[in-house]
């Protein structure tokens, strides 16, 4: 019996109690992040920062290299808005949307029957496109998140998506 009182006590408290943020403006934050690329269905990894400027709005510029698969390898710089909300009690997940631009340059190799030793040629396309998608974050300390992101890549020949798990420290 004391114990659920206890737990109807803590319960009460817990949905009373004001939900402050843990996100603060001016929080920064830089990690890596790896991933899966559908254009070329190959494994990525990149860098990523984040600036917070407000509760809800976040700056995250980002540079992803595309592994080569299918004799096509890319890399794309990319500066995306994140609207994140908390969802939890607890504060420590949260969900954002996020809509930026990118800027990907994709290679192909062609390898042609001459007879000479400048068979294998490279060709590289550069595009700009939008970003859109969305990610949930989880808090597991002050100063250390993880995040899972997905987004789709709009791009003029070269769209895609791309799914990533990332760890970054947060100052």
């Amino acid at each position: 019996m004391k114990a659920l009182k206890f737990l109807l006590a803590a319960l009460a408290i817990s949905l009373l109690a004001p939900i402050a943020t843990a996100q603060h403006r001016g929080e920064a934050s830089l990690g890596v992040r790896g991933g899966w690329n559908t254009r070329n269905h190959s494994p990525m990894a990149g860098i990523f920062f984040q600036y917070q400027f407000s509760e809800h709005f976040r700056l995250s510029p980002n540079i992803d290299y595309i592994f080569e698969h299918h004799d096509q390898d890319g890399a794309a710089v990319n500066i995306n808005a994140h609207f994140p909300f908390i969802v939890s009690q607890n504060q420590k997940w949260s969900i954002y949307p996020l809509a930026g631009l990118t800027y990907a340059t994709w290679s192909r190799k062609h390898v042609h029957d001459a007879l000479d030793d400048t068979n294998d040629v490279t060709t590289r396309d550069n595009r700009i496109g939008l970003n859109l998608g969305g990610g949930i974050e989880l808090r597991c300390t002050s100063s250390l998140k993880v995040n899972f992101e997905a987004k789709a890549a709009l791009v003029k020949k070269y769209s895609s998506g791309a799914f990533n798990i990332g760890i970054a420290y947060v100052f």
